[in-house]
């Protein structure tokens, strides 16, 4: 649905996910202190899951 190649959805997902669990569990996604994170990798990333999103949901309204 996306039109990615096989698995990128799944690595995006993780990569954005283990991104939130060392925020949330460290303070830090990076291991320098508390990182600054740009408004256009936050952007970026919600991107992806608004796209994963309407994937699934045009998957399950079928």
């Amino acid at each position: 649905m996306r039109k990615v190649s096989a698995k990128t959805s799944e690595d995006q997902l993780d990569r954005i996910v283990s991104g939130r669990n060392l925020i949330a569990h460290t303070g830090d996604r990076r291991g320098r202190g508390r990182a600054n994170i740009p408004i256009t990798e936050v952007e970026a990333d919600l991107a992806i899951i608004v796209e994963i999103i309407d994937a699934l949901d045009r998957l399950t309204a079928e």
